[in-house]
């Protein structure tokens, strides 16, 4: 593989872990127990407004019926 993109891939994977470990700081400072999901939906609605459940579930890959 090319070197320029194996930094570049890894740049990606440092990034994304950072971005992990943020959700779970996030999660974790949460002043009530809020489940992953749970969270990934009120990100959306804080950083979309109000939304159908459709909408919502169409965001999450998921069913409307489990959203």
């Amino acid at each position: 593989m090319d070197p320029q993109l194996d930094e570049v891939v890894d740049e990606f994977i440092t990034a994304g872990r950072a971005l992990v470990a943020l959700a779970v700081r996030s999660i974790n400072a949460a002043p009530v127990e809020v489940t992953l999901v749970q969270h990934r939906v009120l990100v959306l609605l804080a950083s979309r407004g109000e939304q159908s459940v459709n909408a919502l579930a169409d965001e999450l890959g998921v069913n409307a019926s489990n959203a």
